[in-house]
């Protein structure tokens, strides 16, 4: 798994590079594919920050006034829908927050990646699931 540190600048090159090369763009089939077989190459750690995005901890984080909080007594939990879940960070962050979450991926390498990531996180969550947003590491 990827660690728990942004890329630095070099890495972000890197990952715009591997991108371009890759055939980026054109066809939406085409596309699928570009993406399925970066994730088959197991290069993630060129976009992955290992936890859920930052922009998601500050909306979830900032309080019932921005988002609204699931209620307990709620027989309906709010739904929540991420496309390009990849390793599923911010789904099981929204599912431990108390939504209904759903990840879209189109590689099956990503979809198992999550799915692993899904049952360790839901038994054990990570302390960044509830992190005070003041003190993450960005």
């Amino acid at each position: 798994m990827a660690s728990n540190t942004a890329p630095n600048t070099t890495e972000a090159h890197s990952c715009q590079a591997v991108l371009c090369r890759s055939s980026w763009g054109g066809s939406g089939k085409n596309h699928t594919k570009t993406w399925s077989a970066l994730w088959d190459s197991n290069p993630s750690g060129l976009w992955d920050r290992g936890r859920p995005s930052p922009a998601l901890i500050d909306l979830i984080e900032s309080g019932p006034d921005v988002i609204p909080r699931p209620k307990q007594s709620d027989t309906r939990k709010p739904r929540a829908l991420v496309p390009a879940c990849g390793r599923g960070y911010d789904v099981i962050m929204l599912a431990l927050h108390g939504y209904d979450a759903y990840g879209l991926e189109v590689s099956s390498t990503a979809v198992e990646t999550a799915r692993e990531y899904a049952a360790a996180q839901l038994t054990a969550p990570s302390e960044y699931n509830y992190a005070d947003t003041n003190n993450l590491d960005r």
